[in-house]
Order: structure tokens, then C-alpha cells, then sequence
């Protein structure tokens, strides 16, 4: 019995690194998620900005009349 008790120890052990893996791992994706969405934010702000400098630009172009 007493070395069933050891199996039992060494796979709770064994579990609970796995756990740990598990934990950091998605601790990992998280804050790669994050990143990831900071970056998405950022190339749509830089789209808009973009955006709007087109449309200020043919505003401009606009301007001149070409015969």
C-alpha cells in the first residue's frame, strides 16, 4: 500500500507541474492577445488618420481647375 501512496504522490506532483505549464502558457497567450489587439487599434487609428489626410488632400487637389 505504502508504494501505491508514492504512484499517487508522484502523479499529483506530476500534475501539478503540468498545471503550472498550463498556467504560464496561458498567461503567455493573454498577454499576447493583448499585443495583438493594441496593434489592430493602432493600424485602425493609422487607417483613419490616413483617411482623412486622402480626403483633405483631394479637398485640396480639388481646388485646381484643370481644362
Amino acid at each position: 500500500m505504502l508504494e501505491g501512496g508514492r504512484g499517487v504522490l508522484g502523479e499529483s506532483a506530476s500534475l501539478g507541474r503540468v498545471t503550472e505549464e498550463v498556467t504560464g502558457s496561458m498567461a503567455e497567450m493573454a498577454a499576447g492577445a493583448e499585443q495583438i489587439a493594441i496593434a489592430a487599434g493602432r493600424v485602425s487609428d493609422l487607417s483613419r488618420e490616413n483617411k482623412d489626410s486622402v480626403d483633405s488632400l483631394m479637398l485640396e487637389v480639388g481646388r485646381f481647375k484643370i481644362d
